[in-house]
Order: structure tokens, then C-alpha cells, then sequence
């Protein structure tokens, strides 16, 4: 994400590949982009009520203010690795220009936004399976200094991409567990509910709300 605090656009990512796995025509690509976009959008709603009602400090907050005036062993830095230092300068796996979302924790979006995507995705394919992966060649951003490693994550499902997206924000130190698995659950009811509502509007079921003119 770089500097920005949008989300991505892995979830249309997903979906492109899907659509050019499955070879879906005009009509069905539409009808999936459709559901999977409004999933993600409904789960960014439901996520930000929760980090709004909630409050949550991040993890460079709490181990900052927790372990202020003790030594721990963290990440140093980029090109430094596993050093020694104050509680107080901890700092989360993420590039210098980028440490931490500035708001709050809980729920994590990234779960969210991925659970959502990934129930309707198993939903309208009828199956979990999903068989991407993706090859990292050059350096971490948070890391450049250190030796680039051939990386290779593969997908075999969907629930599998969620979950990793999900367990991301624990590897990079900005989200705890429980704003993980919040989040979730959070995004499985989003992506359940917008599957149905799209259905629904597929099959011409969706009762049309009242229009008053002025």
C-alpha cells in the first residue's frame, strides 16, 4: 500500500483471474464484479463503524507505552535485523515512510476486505478452489538492504488467500490477533450478505424502494 491508507485492489485482482480462469463471458463477469465489489464495499463500512465505536491503539502504541523504559529484542530497522533496544523506539515490519495506519485497530480491515471477497468468490464459482500464486523476486519495501529471496506463495483456496492476507498484518505488526479474527468473521457475514443481495437482484426478487419526487 505504500503511503497511501486505501484499500487495494487484490480482491479485483482475484477476480480477474477468475473471470479469466473460468472463462466468464461480458454478462457473467459483470454480474461477479458486481458482487465482489459491493462485498468489499459493505465490509469497509462495517469496518470502520467497528474501528470507530472501538478506538483500538495499535501495536507500535501499546508495546511503545508497555515496554517503555526496558530493553527488548525487535527488528532494528532496515538492514539491521534482531537487535537490542529501548521498548520505547519498537517499531513494526514497515517501511520508514509508512509505520503504522493512522487509525484505529480493531477490526482489521485487510481481513475483512479479503473474507468478504473470498465468500463471494467460493460462492458464485461453487467451489473453494482457486489456484493463484504469486512470486516475490525483488527485496521487502520494509527491508531493501537484505539479500532478495525467490518467494513463492500459492493459493490453493480461497479461504487460503484470506487467511493469509489476514495473518499479513500480524507479520508486519500492525494488527493484533483479535482484530484479525474480528475481522474475519466480520468480513464472511459481508460477503455472505452481498452474495445473497446480488442474487437476489439477478433473479429480479429485489424489492425497489419507494421514490418520492420533489
Amino acid at each position: 500500500m505504500g503511503q497511501r491508507t486505501g484499500k487495494h485492489g487484490g480482491a479485483c485482482w482475484f477476480t480477474t483471474f477468475i473471470v479469466e480462469r473460468d472463462k466468464l463471458g461480458l454478462t457473467e463477469t459483470v454480474k461477479l464484479f458486481f458482487a465482489v465489489s459491493n462485498a468489499v464495499f459493505d465490509a469497509s463500512i462495517a469496518t470502520w463503524k467497528a474501528k470507530r465505536f472501538y478506538g483500538y491503539c495499535r501495536p507500535i502504541t501499546a508495546i511503545r507505552y508497555l515496554f517503555r523504559g526496558k530493553t527488548i529484542q525487535a527488528w532494528g530497522g532496515a538492514g539491521k535485523g534482531v537487535v537490542d533496544l529501548p521498548g520505547e523506539l519498537w517499531r513494526p515490519f514497515q517501511a520508514d515512510n509508512f509505520l503504522t495506519p493512522p487509525f484505529s485497530e480493531y477490526v482489521s480491515g485487510h481481513s475483512a476486505f479479503s473474507m468478504a471477497a473470498a465468500t463471494v468468490l467460493k460462492a458464485y464459482t461453487g467451489s473453494n478452489q482457486f489456484g493463484y500464486f504469486y512470486m516475490q523476486r525483488k527485496p521487502l519495501t520494509a527491508d531493501p538492504p537484505e539479500e532478495a529471496l525467490v518467494i513463492l506463495l500459492v493459493w490453493n483456496t480461497f479461504r487460503d488467500a484470506a487467511f493469509d492476507a489476514s495473518e499479513s498484518r500480524l507479520y508486519g505488526s500492525i494488527h493484533f490477533y483479535e482484530g484479525n479474527v474480528a475481522g474475519l468473521e466480520r468480513g464472511k457475514k459481508m460477503g455472505t450478505n452481498a452474495f445473497q443481495k446480488a442474487q437476489a437482484y439477478r433473479a429480479g426478487t429485489v424489492a425497489q424502494p419507494a421514490v418520492e419526487w420533489l
